[in-house]
């Protein structure tokens, strides 16, 4: 799937040519967001299926005995219900709403709504895998971050277009995207993605031309990580409606690399090191994956086991050297989980 910003994609490859800070991390929430996208199409309208176990259990070798990391969430307020601000009145025919994404720290104020076609689940279409539609709102530009309208003002190939008297930009993509950026006030900026059509632009402009203001939706953060490595900031939280009950993710993030915190249906692998995780049973294991950008990207994953068929799986992925299984398992003991179920219930 292309890129949703054009952003320059560096990282650190030499201490002299080191790209600014906040590049890099512009760089970083596009591919998030790319993989985001990727989860809610496969996860988001079919069945959790506890990804990643399987093949690491293949291909991992014991080293070590068990081990215990203590309980370490912190004590704080539960996260308060985030108020979603716009929703469009006209879909494409079979579109439900599977994910809603709430940004907290840096992308504070930016939110995203996904509509995908239940219909459609096993008929990939391009590297979209599934058709779906998002909603973003968020700030204007601002400390580094540049908002959708922004990049694509700048982004050769953008043409402009009307969304109901405010002027937008529009851009299209060879593999079935198309977005749309406009300005209806001096404090949010929306966007319109469509991914995984064929000729998509007249249906997103026709998507863009019915968002309204939403009075009623909300959603209930229902994860908060307690502890992170020195570096690392939480980023967004996102919560997604499947077949098997909601799955909810929280992204942490440095200048090189993200952590994510993921809770939904699954079990623990049947191999790989075993550890005591706040109490409970948990195990490590190697991930053989790929990056969003295709290139190799091996790291760990911690998986514990909550109990009533739910499990938190922590993993690092991204630039920038991994972190340990050590670390990783300090981040799972401090993770906060609270009313997963309830966060899809709209």
């Amino acid at each position: 799937m292309t890129t949703d910003e054009v952003i320059r994609q560096a990282f650190e490859r030499q201490a002299e040519n080191a790209p600014a800070a906040d590049h890099v991390l512009a760089d970083l929430r596009v591919r998030m967001g790319r993989a985001r996208r990727r989860r809610v199409a496969t996860q988001g309208v079919m069945a959790v299926v506890f990804s990643g176990a399987a093949v690491a259990a293949a291909v991992w070798v014991p080293s070590g005995g068990p081990e215990s990391i203590g309980h370490r969430v912190q004590a704080g307020p539960r996260p308060a219900p985030v108020r979603l601000l716009y929703r469009p009145s006209w879909l494409p025919q079979g579109f439900t709403e599977v994910a809603r994404q709430v940004g907290q720290g840096r992308s504070n104020g930016v939110q995203i709504r996904t509509w995908a076609d239940r219909s459609m689940t096993e008929r990939p279409v391009g590297d979209a895998l599934v058709p779906t539609v998002d909603v973003q709102v968020e700030p204007p530009t601002q400390g580094g971050r540049e908002d959708r309208l922004t990049s694509l003002r700048r982004l050769t190939g953008s043409t402009t277009v009307d969304v109901n008297g405010h002027e937008a930009r529009r851009w299209h993509d060879t593999s079935g995207q198309c977005m749309i950026a406009w300005q209806p006030t001096a404090k949010a900026v929306l966007s319109v993605t469509m991914n995984g059509f064929i000729g998509p632009c007249a249906d997103a402009l026709r998507v863009a031309r019915s968002i309204g203001p939403d009075d009623r939706a909300t959603v209930v953060p229902p994860l908060r990580v307690t502890w992170l490595p020195t570096g690392y900031a939480t980023d967004h939280v996102v919560v997604s409606r499947t077949d098997s009950g909601c799955r909810a993710e929280l992204m942490a993030m440095s200048a090189l690399r993200v952590i994510t915190a993921e809770v939904g249906a699954g079990r623990l692998p049947s191999q790989g090191t075993p550890l005591r995780v706040g109490g409970r049973p948990a195990r490590s294991y190697p991930v053989a994956a790929v990056s969003t950008t295709g290139e190799p990207d091996g790291g760990t994953a911690v998986a514990v086991d909550l109990g009533g068929g739910r499990v938190l799986t922590v993993r690092d992925y991204e630039g920038g050297p991994a972190l340990s299984r050590q670390v990783l398992g300090q981040v799972a003991a401090g993770v906060d989980v609270g009313d997963t179920a309830g966060a899809c219930t709209w």
